[in-house]
């Protein structure tokens, strides 16, 4: 657990404790896709493995895995090469947590495939 105590000129305002089971690492992740900064958006997810370890088989499949399929088609995502380049190579990875479920990454895959950059490809 982790524990922050705020103080205001000497006196002790307020305690929080936090423990690992508090933190929503799925919120994290989405509010890191948001950032403005490309960096911390292929950072993000090429870290994508961590959240679907972190969530579990049937979180993934159900929430993470339609969650980054959209996001691929929207803009900015659905622009930025570089992007999309990892997300490729992070779906491979995926396959590991999703129990078999691999016909979920065929729609996405396509997807990808159907990009004019040949990198991407």
């Amino acid at each position: 657990p982790f524990k922050l105590n705020v103080s205001y000129k000497g006196r002790k305002a307020c305690v929080l404790k936090l423990s690992m089971a508090d933190f929503n690492y799925f919120e994290f992740f989405k509010e890191e896709l948001k950032n403005e900064s490309a960096l911390i958006r292929i950072n993000a997810i090429k870290r994508v493995t961590l959240i679907s370890s972190a969530l579990g088989a049937t979180r993934t499949i159900n929430e993470l895995l339609p969650y980054i399929v959209q996001i691929v088609q929207d803009e900015p995502w659905c622009n930025d090469e570089e992007f999309l380049f990892i997300m490729a190579r992070q779906y491979a990875v995926l396959s590991e947590y999703i129990n078999g479920r691999d016909e979920l990454l065929v729609a996405p895959l396509e997807h990808l495939a159907s990009q004019e950059e040949t990198v991407i490809r």
